[in-house]
């Protein structure tokens, strides 16, 4: 299950072991963990919480992809961990000039797969998508007006 995504995981034998994986490492575990979720036990092994607490607590440090990647793979595993997803639309917020096209994007698409409206987070989106629109990809582009067209303001 779990173990087989990622070396990472073999190693999470109960929460101290969290503590051994850096921010990009969690995330990019937890994004391994969606691209190859198959299986609806993966939701509820105890390394999946415990990867998840580890990435929680670096959010207020996390770089644009850590955040972007965390948010998209917690839509793919359809985790609506509510105040998990509010620390990092605060934290994207606070670092939206950061993100790329791509990142914003994928934010975005994110918070709109869980329904989680979170109005200051899609206002700002917004505002930074039109500075942005001439790099975008057509995928970003997409992906960030369906995100946007889909909330219920």
């Amino acid at each position: 299950m779990l173990a087989a995504s990622s070396k990472h995981l073999v190693a999470l034998r109960g929460p101290e072991a969290a503590t051994q994986i850096g921010e990009l490492s969690a995330a990019t575990v937890l994004n391994r963990v969606a691209k190859l979720h198959h299986c609806p036990a993966v939701l509820e092994d105890s390394r999946l919480h415990v990867l998840l607490e580890k990435v929680a607590a670096n959010v207020p440090v996390a770089r644009p992809q850590s955040l972007a990647s965390t948010a998209w793979s917690i839509a793919k595993l359809q985790v609506k961990d509510a105040p998990l997803l509010t620390s990092i639309a605060a934290a994207a917020l606070a670092k939206l000039s950061e993100f790329g096209t791509q990142e914003m994007s994928n934010t975005a698409w994110s918070f709109a797969k869980l329904s989680l409206c979170h109005v200051p987070f899609l206002d700002a989106i917004a505002a930074e998508s039109r500075a942005l629109i001439w790099a975008a990809r057509t995928q970003e582009l997409s992906n960030t007006a369906w995100a946007l067209a889909t909330q219920v303001l």
